[in-house]
């Protein structure tokens, strides 16, 4: 896997941690398109998503990493504490 995956996921889950949300949903969102085959992408788009109160794009994210691996367990993890 390219490496500049994990630095890129890293970053949108930093940015996310820092408060600024908002700002890592775009950075989140192009790295899903450009690594679409990797679950954990999708993953931190949900989570981005969920910290700027989008659960529904977030539960459309968490569906789609667990569509291209059944067992990311941060995406059922991360969906199991969606609010309903």
């Amino acid at each position: 896997m390219d490496v500049n995956w994990f630095y890129l996921d890293q970053l949108a889950r930093s940015v996310v941690e820092w408060g600024y949300p908002a700002t890592a949903v775009p950075l989140a969102r192009v790295t899903a398109e450009m690594y679409a085959q990797t679950a954990r992408a999708y993953t931190t788009l949900g989570l981005t998503l969920a910290a700027t109160g989008d659960t529904r794009g977030a539960s459309a994210a968490y569906a789609k990493a667990l569509e291209i691996d059944p067992s990311e367990t941060r995406a059922l993890e991360l969906r199991r504490r969606l609010p309903r």
